[in-house]
């Protein structure tokens, strides 16, 4: 894939099965030394931080939706911040 490969170039971790590392706290993009890039986030099969998301059901707190609200919590606190550092415009 050549988005993959493209991230694994600029300096993003691999698994030796070719899938991309992310931290499992909040899905940022690992590097080789195992740091979280600051502004990449990944979720879903190309990952290795995967949940079953197969038979989830709402309000079951399953495994998938904990993951995906883990990331969009991360995401958006990323965002509140940078846009708090954000010169104004006029």
């Amino acid at each position: 894939d050549p988005l993959l490969r493209g991230l694994h170039t600029d300096g993003a971790a691999a698994t030796p099965a070719g899938l991309l590392a992310v931290s499992p706290a909040d899905a940022r993009v690992l590097d080789r030394t195992g740091r979280p890039h600051p502004r990449r986030f990944a979720i879903g099969a190309p990952t290795d931080a995967r949940s079953s998301g197969a038979f989830a059901r709402p309000r079951t707190n399953a495994p998938a939706f904990r993951q995906n609200d883990a990331t969009a919590r991360a995401l958006l606190t990323f965002l509140r911040d940078a846009s708090c550092r954000a010169p104004l415009s006029a």
